[in-house]
């Protein structure tokens, strides 16, 4: 009985170490790399290839603010990327999104950009974020291949008073490309955005007016994007019949 008592304390304290240990794997890493910013922080990788990427990553939610016709549009986009540390080679997955916010009038638009980027250690669930800086001057691409989207649009509609609605839909499209002076693939995404104020009657009856805009943002692959996305927005355009 005392042998089996013994047996049963081993094996208990045999899979508290393999529970406990690899949760220590990822922040050790970021204590003891002397490339981040301290303890805690996201890895500085070497190489990032493209992940299998989730077959739904984009989010899209709109309300009215009670301002008139004004809008207020938060747009996430998610993207994968297989990480090598850089100094010690560990593997990691940078799981990266980036944030799009809309406030539009009707007449005019105030866009915003963010960006956040989380190392995943393969080995814990544990993970360790940052918000990373957007710039706004674009890769110039080239030589681009369009990747198709399983679910590429959004749409939202929200009433903004007795018989007036305003549908905001998006719909974006991903191309993989080269650019000068950039060394790995240069991701594109684009976002069209289309913007429907509606006046409904009593009747029934409806007038509308629409316009579009665009977004524009080139990622750098070879670091995950971690500093050098840049998205640039045109528009607001007058859709014509």
């Amino acid at each position: 009985m005392t042998n089996l008592k013994i047996a049963s304390t081993l094996a208990i304290a045999t899979v508290a170490i393999m529970l406990l240990a690899p949760a220590q794997g990822i922040l050790r890493t970021a204590a003891a790399d002397q490339n981040n910013d301290g303890p805690g922080s996201v890895p500085s990788p070497a190489l990032c290839r493209i992940a299998l990427q989730p077959a739904d990553a984009i989010s899209q939610t709109a309300v009215a603010t009670g301002n008139g016709n004004q809008t207020f549009v938060k747009h996430a986009e998610k993207e994968l990327f297989n990480c090598a540390e850089s100094g010690t080679g560990d593997a990691f997955t940078f799981d990266v999104t980036l944030y799009q916010r809309l406030v539009e009038t009707g007449s005019s638009e105030n866009i915003a950009f963010w960006q956040s980027t989380c190392a995943v250690d393969p080995d814990t669930p544990a993970k360790l974020c940052q918000t990373n800086p957007i710039g706004h001057t674009t890769a110039s691409t080239s030589a681009c291949t369009e990747h198709r989207l399983a679910f590429p649009q959004e749409m939202n509609t929200v009433a903004l008073g007795t018989g007036v609605v305003k549908t905001i839909e998006s719909q974006k499209e991903q191309f993989y490309c080269s650019a000068s002076g950039v060394s790995g693939t240069v991701i594109e995404d684009m976002v069209v955005w289309t913007l429907e104020l509606d006046s409904v009657s009593a009747t029934g009856s409806v007038s509308q007016s629409t316009h579009y805009m665009i977004t524009d943002c080139t990622m750098n692959v070879s670091d995950a994007a971690q500093f050098s996305t840049n998205c640039e927005s045109f528009g607001p355009f007058l859709l014509r019949a």
